[in-house]
């Protein structure tokens, strides 16, 4: 009996020891934890560890880190180093072999032998530089997709797929069109002294692609590639950009360009003669508005057509052409811009303010002013968002119309709007409303509420609300996994978002 109070001291030293070491072993876990489930893991090598457990995780996690962003800088080069059209169908995740429809254009330069053996390399650079940047941009306009950059010719196709509802012939007229108008651009700024023109030729075919894989990489083959380099060789008018294609296109391309010359060849290395046309000549925008011909507006997206197209829209509203309204902004839902002139911006502003001011909103119908929110979140690169367009359409937040609510919160969240001041909407009665808020505040933050207000959908009877569910649950998900794998894997309240993710159907 007298030798338990000294086994009961013994016993407390013990359990005290026990403790600090589980204290100091599960600090440093807990303190790595909260640094991976963080976004901003560049503390990760400022963790001071008291444990060899600890440690070896610490280190583990340095080593997955720095594995990340290996691949991230890796991905980078590949995307700096590889086409778009090659990048764009390894990240299809299909296996190669396989085949697609598409239109392959090609647009080369005229004379650049002659201005190559005439001029000095940094001028040839530096004007090649020039085009190919533009023309980047371009055929990024039109959806299309870089091949090869051979010498002074650009290979680019528009995949069918890519393009529902649409002709890609039809895209690749008028891609070829705006390619021709900037070098037009780039020949007017020349300097007297240049003594050389910047004239184009381009050409298109349509047909079957087949993407393959070869000892070293991958590559394209078909009959478009082929076809392609021969109508471009049709082409000798080096005074005049000329387009060449097959008469078969020219329904698609009806109410875009002018056919000057129609003649049947038999292509090299072809058994069979073809009827081939060859253009010039383009209709303009204001042709477009004149006709009413709404569709061809899809194949109208330069930065001028676009600033056109806001004015026209601007008029319309006040002059209550709701119908054209409708047509005009369906015929826009294909427009997506990463760069603009800033003027864009200001008309944008302009316009929506015709939209929804004064009496405008009860003559013009809501399917118009939610098609035209969505427009604006499309032109308007984050650099040109004003406080003005912000702040207009901050109002529509509690519009009576669900579209424009939805559509308005989409935008507005592209932009950054802070998400406090939109979370209510995660609970809407409208579960596209509901959806579309709860996808946005958790790009921002991710927290109870986005938990309780999803899980709110995904349990609900109506199967529309259960549908709008699964809708934000994979947003949310796609968003974080291309944005950040080990926040994905390691955040709490997307580990349990990936648990309640349907079985894929085998």
């Amino acid at each position: 009996m007298i030798m338990l109070p000294l086994f009961g001291k013994d016993i407390a030293m013990v359990t005290i020891m026990l403790g600090l070491i589980g204290f100091l072993l599960l600090k440093d876990i807990i303190q790595l934890s909260k640094t991976l489930a963080g976004r901003s893991r560049g503390e990760i090598a400022e963790i001071k560890t008291t444990s060899k457990e600890a440690e070896t995780i610490l280190q583990a996690s340095m080593g997955l880190e720095g594995e990340r962003v290996r691949l991230e800088k890796l991905s980078e080069v590949y995307s700096e180093t590889v086409g778009p059209a090659i990048l764009h169908e390894l990240k299809s995740g299909k296996e190669a072999p396989y085949n697609f429809e598409a239109t392959m254009c090609r647009v080369d330069l005229n004379g650049y032998t002659q201005m190559f053996l005439e001029k000095d390399n940094t001028y040839l650079i530096t004007i090649l530089n020039q085009y190919f940047a533009r023309a980047r941009e371009v055929i990024q306009r039109y959806d299309g997709l870089i091949y090869q950059f051979v010498g002074d010719e650009i290979v680019f196709h528009f995949k069918d797929d890519m393009a529902p509802g649409l002709s890609t012939e039809s895209l690749a007229a008028a891609c070829i069109r705006d390619l021709f108008y900037e070098a037009t651009v780039i020949e007017n700024g020349l300097p007297e002294e240049a003594n050389h023109y910047f004239k184009l030729k381009g050409s298109f075919a349509h047909g079957v692609m087949r993407f393959i894989k070869l000892d070293e990489g991958h590559a394209m083959s078909g009959l478009p590639l082929i076809e392609s380099v021969r109508l471009l060789s049709l082409v000798d008018d080096k005074s005049h950009q000329v387009l060449t294609f097959f008469q078969d296109a020219s329904q698609n391309t009806e109410g875009l360009l002018f056919v000057f010359d129609r003649k049947v060849n038999q292509l090299k290395g072809f058994k069979e003669e073809s009827m081939i046309c060859r253009a010039r000549d383009f209709n303009s925008i204001e042709w477009i508005f004149e006709s009413s011909m709404w569709d061809r507006l899809s194949y109208f997206r330069a930065d001028a057509h676009m600033l056109f197209t806001l004015k026209k829209l601007r008029l319309m509203a006040i002059t209550r052409r709701d119908d054209d309204l409708v047509k005009i902004l369906h015929a826009l839902r294909f427009h997506k811009f990463e760069t603009t002139m800033e003027e864009i911006s200001k008309e944008a502003e302009t316009t929506f303010h015709s939209f929804f001011t004064g009496e405008q909103e009860k003559l013009l119908s809501t399917k118009v002013l939610s098609a035209y929110v969505s427009l604006i979140g499309r032109i308007i690169p984050k650099e040109h968002w004003t406080k003005t367009l912000e702040d207009q359409l901050a109002k529509l937040l509690d519009h009576d119309d669900y579209r424009v609510q939805a559509n308005t919160i989409v935008v507005l969240g592209k932009y950054g709007y802070p998400a406090r001041k939109i979370w209510e909407n995660m609970f809407s009665k409208n579960n596209r409303v509901a959806a579309d808020t709860i996808v946005e505040v958790a790009k921002q933050q991710l927290n109870a509420d986005v938990w309780d207000a999803l899980h709110r959908l995904l349990s609900s009877t109506q199967a529309s609300h259960r549908s709008s569910g699964d809708f934000a649950l994979e947003s949310i998900l796609k968003y974080y996994g291309e944005l950040d794998p080990v926040y994905l894997k390691t955040n709490p309240f997307l580990i349990k978002m990936q648990g309640l993710r349907k079985p894929k159907a085998a």
